[in-house]
Parts: structure tokens; sequence; C-alpha cells
């Protein structure tokens, strides 16, 4: 692959991806899409967004998976420069580390239909190497995840160390890729990725945990929060807490939301800002004419995209009122 393109080289895909982002679902879009009774109303919706499925497998989880196979086609055949399409596609080999371990523990067969394609190495080649406890086509760090997730799984019989081991390994490859990437726009965005999981875990944790401070291992490196500081409010009193997480940027912005979470107990509202923030953060490369920063915001907003069909079409199969399911959508693009 090709090392440090110059920005106008990216000049012809950025011209297919505003192309593109003329059929992308508006909020308003969705939230008609939240007043749907059945789901072949949705899929009309997502028709006429130019979204890539079958009519004859009509889905929810089908009609999700190839859309999203689109994209990770798209992002493989447009982007030359390699550390950029690893750190956009590195995330879904580790869930297919994580889908193949999990079943192998539990003694169940593995088979095609586990695992997600998108990757940066081919299911089949991603198999074998796990299979064969060889390295092979897996990176240094993802194979030595792999290793000790399963080893530490056996000893101590906690599920969750498989999560945290190789969510953990998958952050820090990214990271890597990121940096080596050299763009500061993307290498910010990925660090406040970082931040919002680490801040969710220990919101999520000072709420349902009788014993926090068991939990200091949770949080992921790579943010621009120090880990001890983070590890520190596992046991500070809610007013410290509050005031620590006020000095952080993402607190700073969000002082409605935590008074509600320390008066409440309520964290729905305060999540959903964050993750809107992150949205907020990608904006600015809409203007952008040159340079990854477009192919990088595409990639990010077409995945908050599918997830926001996936809550609609999720709302509606359960039977949720269409209010209930647009408080759960995240910003949109357009």
């Amino acid at each position: 692959m090709a090392k440090h393109l110059k920005d106008t080289d990216y000049s012809k895909t950025i011209a297919k991806i505003r192309v593109f982002e003329k059929h992308m679902l508006s909020r308003q879009g969705l939230e008609k899409m939240c007043e749907s009774r059945h789901l072949d109303e949705i899929y009309k919706t997502l028709a006429d967004a130019d979204w890539h499925f079958s009519y004859e497998e009509k889905e929810p989880s089908k009609v999700l998976a190839s859309q999203q196979q689109w994209v990770f086609e798209f992002l493989r055949e447009a982007v030359e420069e390699e550390n950029l399409l690893k750190l956009l596609l590195l995330k879904t080999d580790y869930q297919n580390i994580k889908a193949f371990l999990k079943q192998e523990l539990a003694g169940n067969p593995i088979h095609g239909g586990l695992f997600l394609e998108g990757g940066t190495i081919p299911v089949p080649a991603l198999v074998k190497s796990l299979t064969e406890r060889e390295q092979g086509a897996l990176s240094e760090r993802m194979f030595s995840a792999f290793l000790r997730a399963r080893d530490e799984f056996l000893e101590k019989q906690d599920p969750q160390r498989i999560d945290l081991i190789l969510d953990e390994a998958c952050v820090l490859e990214i990271l890597e890729h990121g940096e080596a990437f050299e763009n500061a726009f993307i290498l910010r965005y990925l660090r406040a990725q970082i931040d919002t999981v680490n801040l969710k875990t220990l919101l999520r944790i000072r709420k349902i945990s009788e014993e926090p401070a068991k939990l200091r291992e949770v949080f992921l490196k790579g943010g621009s929060i120090p880990l001890d500081r983070l590890e520190a409010q596992l046991t500070a009193s809610p007013e410290e807490c509050k005031a620590f997480l006020l000095t952080t940027e993402v607190g700073g912005k969000l002082s409605a939301q935590l008074e509600d979470f320390f008066k409440e107990r309520s964290i729905t509202a305060l999540e959903k800002g964050m993750d809107d923030l992150l949205i907020e953060q990608l904006k600015p490369a809409r203007f952008i004419m040159f340079g990854p920063e477009p192919i990088f915001v595409y990639a990010k907003y077409m995945e908050n995209e599918i997830r926001s069909v996936r809550i609609v079409m999720n709302g509606i199969l359960s039977g949720l009122s269409p209010q209930s399911i647009r408080e759960r959508l995240r910003l949109t693009y357009a």
C-alpha cells in the first residue's frame, strides 16, 4: 500500500463520499422511521437512502449486516493508506476473536455465522490462526491478547476478563495506527473516544457496583484522562466525583446531565450526551476538501447510522412507543 499520500490524493474518494452523503439518513428521516408500524416501511426508507440489501432477505440482522459489509468493501477499495484502513477495520477483527473464544470456551462448534466480514483479516485465515494457536494472519498484539484472555478465563472463570483484555488490545492497536498515521484530527477523536468509554465505565460502576474498588482494571489506556485519576473516582464521594468530572472536557459540556445523574441516578441522558459530543467532534471535517479526514468521518457516520437504524428496528420489534425510540437516537450527519 502507498504511504504518506498527499492530501490531494484523496480527492477522488472524497468526491464519491460527497455523493453518498446526499443520501444519508437525516434526523427527520430517522424520526419518521420511529413512527413506522412495520419493518417493511423502514426497508422502503432505507432503499430510498441507497442502503445496500436484498429484498429477498428482509430480516433486520441481514439488512444491517449487508449495509455494513458494503461500507467495509468501499473502504477497502478506497483507502490506500494501511494505517488508516487498519484503524477503521481492526475493531471487527477483535469482535471476531471474542466470538471465537467465547464459543470455544463454551464447548460449542465454530461456524461461519459467528463472524463478521469486514475486518483486516479474512475470516477463514483468522479462524485458522486461532484454531491452530499460531499467530499466522494475526498481529502480534492480537495474538498475545487472545492467548492471555483464554488463559485468564481458564484460571479465573470470569468471562468479563475476555472483553476487558481484548478491548484494551483493540484500543491500543487502533491508537498505534492512529499515531503512525500522524493526523491530528483523527488522533484527537480516537483519544476522545477512549475518554468517553472510560467515563461511561466509571459512571456505570458507581451506579451498580457494591465494591467499586475491586474494579480498578476496567479502564482503557490511551485516553487524555490519567488512569490514576479515574481510578480514584471509584471510591470518591459523590461530591468529589462530580467536581472531578466537571473538570474534564466532556463533563464541562454536560453539566446539566451530570447533575441529573448524581440526583436521579439515571445514566441514559448522560451517555447519549457523550455520544453526541463525539459526533459533534466529527462535523468540522465536512468542510475539508482534501485529505483523509472526510474518509474517516464518513466511516464513523455510517457506523452511527447503522447503529441508529438498529435502535429503531429493535424498538419497533419490542413494541416501544415512537417517543421512547426517539429518545434513544444519537445525533446524525444530516
